[in-house]
């Protein structure tokens, strides 16, 4: 069950529709060590997705308020995509780092003559930094993300998207979507205390966060004014070397937004 707004920063509340999406598919990614800290990575992505209609009854179908001229991929698309990545990272962990940087490159070629429903790109820059103090009690980490979407009659969900538990966790899932956007998260990972169970130890965290980010046509038409502040709060369970509980609190101009799972967000 998913909800749709409308395109780019200024999409409205008062246009939330609502629709259910069914999809299959799946993802693939093989990597080979350059050198230690340099990485290049390949992956081969397949999507299949149906729309049909939501089940809340109280919010307008997308389908009843906008056309598929209007939101491409609004009568289902096929994605199969190829990704390029290349990644330098000095982090002491793959899945739950207290060090160390991480700055990664790709693009992502999704091509008709291989059964996608059009042609479009992908391209991402990211940039992750930790930072741990006494003895990483403390772990300062931040981010910063650019992604364009390049293409005519991109689906929907294809492209540049905002709103969720690892982007903008004031707002739910695929809040915004255009075709860029650019992302800053600060977060301050605070261990509470540590806890010994079954001989197993687990961090119990608490972590203030800001997320502030926008989605835009292009970075040259980024404006201030439609950048997105959400301030929040996350408590997580943390058992070290790879199983994390979480759940974040986010709030943004619509509200306060709560997410539950498994891993960082970032």
């Amino acid at each position: 069950s998913a909800r749709f707004y409308g395109f780019q920063s200024k999409s409205s509340r008062d246009n939330e529709t609502n629709y259910a999406d069914d999809e299959y598919g799946f993802t693939a990614t093989v990597g080979y060590d350059i050198t230690k800290n340099l990485h290049i990575q390949f992956g081969e992505r397949i999507r299949k997705v149906s729309i049909g209609k939501g089940a809340v009854t109280s919010i307008p179908f997308t389908k009843d308020r906008y056309t598929p001229r209007e939101v491409p991929g609004l009568n289902g698309f096929t994605a199969h995509a190829q990704k390029l990545a290349i990644i330098y990272s000095t982090l002491d962990a793959r899945d739950m780092p207290t060090r160390g940087i991480y700055a990664k490159a790709s693009i992502e070629n999704s091509l008709k003559a291989l059964g996608s429903s059009c042609d479009y790109r992908h391209y991402e820059m990211e940039l992750k930094g930790y930072m741990p103090l006494a003895d990483a009690r403390y772990i300062t980490v931040g981010r910063i993300v650019y992604n364009q979407t390049l293409g005519n009659e991109v689906p929907f969900l294809e492209r540049s998207i905002l709103g969720g538990e690892t982007t903008l966790r004031g707002y739910g899932r695929n809040r915004f979507i255009d075709s860029s956007y650019l992302l800053l998260n600060l977060e301050e990972r605070i261990r509470l205390f540590r806890w010994r169970l079954f001989n197993v130890n687990t961090d119990w965290e608490i972590a203030p966060f800001i997320d502030f980010g926008s989605v835009m046509e292009s970075i040259d038409q980024a404006e201030t004014i439609n950048f997105e502040f959400n301030p929040g709060i996350g408590f997580r369970a943390v058992v070290r070397p790879n199983i994390v509980g979480r759940v974040d609190i986010g709030f943004g101009n619509e509200g306060p937004a709560v997410f539950v799972g498994l891993g960082y967000p970032f």
